[in-house]
């Protein structure tokens, strides 16, 4: 992503004009439709034709995703302090998944008592590992959960908070 994208900062939430979630703004379908917040991610990404040239919706999910990462950036590890980007998972295909909401390191994740748990990135530009729509939705809400987000957090409080963030992701 070009510069002068990460340091631009939208002026308040994305409100979406059309289309099947019309009068909701990008932070609340990231909060509470991840299934739907991940669709509309890959077609942007399939149809992004020139990043140079973004449109306000562009930009802003860009902006909301960019900084997402950077907060999840910030987790540290339960097992050893360092910083943390994935969450275990416990469980199968067939029986759905728990998940964990505690971050882990890599390094900790590889320990004997999470060598066979299955696990889901922090990120919300890795790919998701998971395929049933319910275990992508317990995965959304244990990664809330280990990034402390209130149960009951508007579109508008998590614009802010991200809005919040210093430029510079954590190293």
């Amino acid at each position: 992503m070009p510069q002068q994208q990460e340091e631009w900062t939208p002026a308040g939430p994305y409100r979406l004009k059309s289309g099947q979630h019309a009068g909701q703004t990008l932070e609340q379908i990231l909060l509470h439709n991840i299934i739907d917040f991940l669709k509309m991610k890959w077609a942007l990404e399939r149809n992004a034709s020139n990043p140079l040239h973004l449109n306000g919706y562009q930009r802003h999910f860009q902006w909301l995703i960019a900084k997402f990462d950077q907060l999840a950036a910030t987790a540290l590890c339960r097992e050893c302090g360092q910083p943390a980007k994935i969450l275990p998972a416990v469980g199968s295909s067939q029986e759905g998944y728990h998940f964990v909401p505690q971050p882990l390191c890599p390094a900790c994740c590889a320990k004997s008592q999470w060598q066979r748990a299955s696990t889901v990135s922090l990120s919300l530009r890795a790919p998701e590992n998971f395929r049933s729509q319910s275990d992508k939705k317990r995965a959304w809400e244990a990664i809330k959960a280990a990034l402390g987000f209130p149960k009951k957090i508007t579109g508008q409080q998590l614009f802010e908070l991200l809005a919040a963030i210093n430029h510079h992701s954590p190293v």
